[in-house]
């Protein structure tokens, strides 16, 4: 009998080979958590889109067991960007709650406004990893280049200088 010991990663059980592990009367429910950096100039904000799925937004990623959010968006912008990252104020928690391949996602996001340490002089950005594109957008164009999730659009919009951080809720499932 071969016995997988389990762990846990994003939110969820897994085995050896990072397969969803399935206990019987486990929920397949996901809990992520991730940050993401909000990185604005002259109107204009950086994202990233997905070369296959042809969506964008804001660079960051997931959080590892044992590391920061802070960490966690300073290893993320230096993975996509191969930039250096200064994290400043949270701008917003975001809950979002989606379907992804079969499964309920319930992703908490930490948005904070964030400067980039090393940027050229031209200010050109490119992505480091290959299902990415890296660019930078008008605010006003979010809508054009598909960013999600969309309900995020407007405060992006409209909500940039606030002083307190938001907390938004976007139900999609």
């Amino acid at each position: 009998m071969r016995i997988f010991k389990p762990a846990i990663r994003y939110g969820y059980l897994v085995d050896y080979f990072r397969r969803p592990f399935n206990v019987p009367g486990l929920s397949m429910h996901l809990i992520e958590i991730t940050a993401r950096a909000l990185i604005v100039k002259n109107e204009q904000i950086v994202l990233v889109k997905h070369k296959k799925l042809n969506v964008s937004f804001m660079p960051g990623g997931h959080v590892e067991f044992r590391e920061t959010v802070e960490e966690a968006l300073i290893r993320e912008i230096k993975e996509e960007l191969g930039l250096k990252a200064k994290v400043k104020d949270l701008w917003a928690i975001m809950e979002n709650f989606f379907p992804q391949n079969g499964k309920d996602i319930h992703e908490i996001s930490f948005i904070y406004k964030t400067d980039l340490l090393d940027l050229p002089s031209d200010q050109t950005i490119k992505s480091c990893e290959d299902q990415l594109t890296a660019f930078w957008a008008p605010l006003s164009d979010l809508e054009k280049h598909n960013h999600m999730p969309k309900q995020l659009i407007s405060h992006l919009q409209n909500d940039l200088n606030k002083q307190e951080p938001l907390h938004l809720s976007l139900i999609h499932i």
